[in-house]
């Protein structure tokens, strides 16, 4: 925690003050002591609940509630987080109960090895090491406590703790390197030095556990990572085919705007209207015959014949789109939610790790699966606007404009319906115009008159 350079609490951020005072306040009003969560286990232990007398299997995630028991075996090991955040670790033939006293925290120790690393929390009692012989408290230090049939002992790590024969009799300090060791049925407690490196280090057979964990996380991260990079390139691909069939689309209305006009040239001349001159120099072009007329239809025809079906071709290609952006959303949600529980996965491994001595050994691989699940968020945000199922009252006539799939998906339905419906209305309107212009004489066409027209 960041504090300036006077020690004074007055000077905390405030938002440190009031984090602590709630916590503090949460221990205090918790009078039935304080839960821990089972983090890691190895090898054979169990947890008797409080009130009961029937064990059940020490399993990762089980909640420890205040007064429960909790027991390893010859081959068992056994890693607590009490709420507070505070590592306790049993060691093989250990057993400990979880204190459930009025504002209590901490364990009672009645056989075994443990190891603690005690978190510091303003305002909340001192975190309680019982044993039949001796009680620690502690406020914010790494020790640890041996308990056999003959005597217990209390060793400190790092910090300080004060050690009393029982609960209100004047402690003895206990400090770094230090230990006290008390026979049973002795109240003698003179702190002697010891040899931490000389001490076999059991408590750190979390480390290959921990290790597994986080690489399973890496693993998890890495393949969120790839999925979801599949997703937001299918989701580009896909955008820009879409881009790709829109100028197709556009073409194809081009063409048949083209072919509307030879349809529309016939019916000028049938009815008398003045055609639109040719775009280019004025030349004079070829008297209107019976024939050209007939060849402008026959043109026209042919165009529509081949230009419906590269309209079902577009069409076809629109749902095949549709379908793999439905299978494009299925798997963006199911990267959301491994996204959600990646990051739990995460918070919940850096809580338990942070306060763990070696956690500098798993920091790097937490911070570069933190920086794949950043990367899986950046990626899903991309993805959302294009894959976004909202389409506008209102479609305009540029698809480059267009944001989302379905807006293109949209407009491409909508200009191939356009589309096929002037081919249908042309090819009808051919036919129509070949029986009127078959019913004229050969020769330059003398335009029809417009129906009421003059005689």
């Amino acid at each position: 925690m960041r504090r300036t350079r006077t020690t004074g609490l007055w000077q905390w951020p405030i938002s440190a003050v009031l984090a602590l005072a709630l916590a503090a306040s949460a221990l205090a009003q918790g009078s039935g002591g304080v839960a821990a969560t089972i983090t890691l286990v190895e090898g054979q232990a169990e947890v008797i609940p409080a009130g009961s007398t029937t064990p059940t299997p020490a399993r990762p995630n089980m909640r420890v509630l205040p007064g429960s028991t909790v027991r390893t075996k010859a081959t068992g090991r056994v890693e607590l987080q009490f709420d507070d955040r505070s590592l306790l670790r049993l060691d093989h033939n250990t057993e400990v109960q979880i204190l459930s006293g009025s504002q209590e925290r901490g364990v009672m120790v009645t056989l075994g090895n443990i190891w603690a690393k005690v978190q510091s929390v303003f305002g909340a009692s001192k975190f309680k090491i019982k044993t039949p012989t001796v009680v620690a408290g502690v406020r914010g230090t790494v020790l640890r406590a041996e308990v056999s049939d003959q005597e217990a002992a209390i060793a400190v790590d790092e910090g300080e703790v004060e050690v009393s024969p029982t609960e209100g009799e004047p402690p003895v300090i206990v400090r770094q390197n230090q230990q006290v060791r008390v026979p049973r049925g002795k109240r003698d407690l003179r702190p002697g030095a010891f040899d931490p490196e000389a001490r076999p280090k059991w408590e750190f057979w979390t480390d290959p556990l921990a290790q597994q964990e986080v690489q399973g996380i890496q693993e998890a991260a890495a393949a969120a990572k790839q999925a979801c990079v599949e997703v937001h390139q299918r989701t580009q691909d896909i955008h820009q085919a879409l881009a790709i069939d829109g100028q197709a689309a556009w073409r194809l209305s081009l063409q048949v705007g083209a072919t509307n006009k030879l349809v529309a040239s016939v019916q000028s001349a049938l009815a008398g209207r003045p055609l639109p001159p040719p775009p280019g120099p004025k030349r004079p072009g070829p008297p209107l015959t019976k024939a050209l007329l007939i060849a402008r239809l026959d043109a026209a025809d042919n165009a529509y014949v081949q230009l419906a079906p590269l309209l079902s071709r577009g069409r076809e290609a629109v749902q095949q789109h549709i379908a793999d952006v439905k299978g494009l959303r299925d798997a963006a949600d199911t990267q959301q939610a491994a996204q959600q529980e990646l990051v739990q996965k995460l918070k919940a491994f850096r809580d338990r790790r942070e306060v763990d001595p070696h956690w500098q050994a798993f920091r790097q691989p937490c911070e570069q699966s933190e920086a794949y699940r950043d990367h899986v968020a950046t990626s899903l945000s991309a993805c959302k606007p294009l894959l976004s199922p909202d389409v506008p009252a209102k479609l305009g006539d540029d698809p480059q404009k267009m944001a989302s799939i379905q807006q293109r998906f949209a407009w491409g339905i909508k200009t191939l319906d356009a589309l096929t419906k002037q081919i249908t209305d042309g090819q009808a309107e051919v036919e129509r115009l070949r029986r009127a212009v078959n019913g004229l004489p050969e020769g330059p066409v003398k335009p029809l008159r417009p129906p009421g027209g003059p005689r």
